[in-house]
């Protein structure tokens, strides 16, 4: 799936209600993160990926504005 596919999917699963909580979502990111292969030549670039994305999420789930 292209990046246009995966950003027009994001957005029809959210209008949906098909969102997580940021708690389901935090935990979705552990779980993911617990399933990576450690021997995969990508491991620690797809950590770093999915933590950076959680680390968005926290930002999101305690901004006070939004």
């Amino acid at each position: 799936m292209n990046q246009t596919d995966v950003r027009l999917q994001i957005a029809a699963m959210a209008e949906v209600g098909g969102a997580l909580t940021a708690k389901d979502a935090m935990n979705m990111l552990a779980t993911m993160i617990g399933q990576l292969d450690m021997r995969s030549d990508s491991y620690d670039l797809d950590v770093a990926a999915l933590l950076k994305i959680g680390a968005t999420l926290w930002d999101l789930s305690t901004d006070p504005t939004g």
